[in-house]
Order: structure tokens, then sequence, then C-alpha cells
């Protein structure tokens, strides 16, 4: 339903700031989250509160990546 949509959570991968300047990424910037054979676009948000070597993504969005993964701007 179209006007629900704004309850949806946010098409975004969270990282740690550690992993994050590593990459030299930033919030807001588009990458591609790969593993398990497939990968994904969305935008990026680093959460100070995430440990390093974490990733989140909102399950509906990861598609078929799965299990380790890999994080590189876009």
């Amino acid at each position: 339903m179209p006007e629900l949509q704004f309850q949806r959570p946010r098409v975004e991968v969270e990282l740690s700031i550690a992993d994050a300047k590593k990459r030299k990424i930033a919030t807001g910037d588009r990458v591609t989250v790969t593993g398990g054979g497939a990968s994904v676009t969305v935008d990026a948000r680093v959460n100070r509160r995430l440990r390093v070597g974490i990733a989140r993504i909102p399950r509906e969005f990861a598609g078929e990546v799965r299990c380790v993964v890999e994080i590189a701007a876009a």
C-alpha cells in the first residue's frame, strides 16, 4: 500500500566507524554489499555503536546476500 511506504525502513546498510574509515565510506554514500554470490547497492550509515566487522541491513533489502559480506563504495 503506497500510503504506508513511510513506515518501511530506509534502504541502507549500517557499519562501524572503524569499518567505514577503512573503506573511506561516509553516511549517505552509495555502497555495494556482496556476499554468498549476490550483491545489493544501498546507502551507507555509519553507526558508532556497531562493533567492528559487523554490517546490518534489513532482511527485506538484503536479497540473496548472506553470510560473510564485503562492503565497497559503489
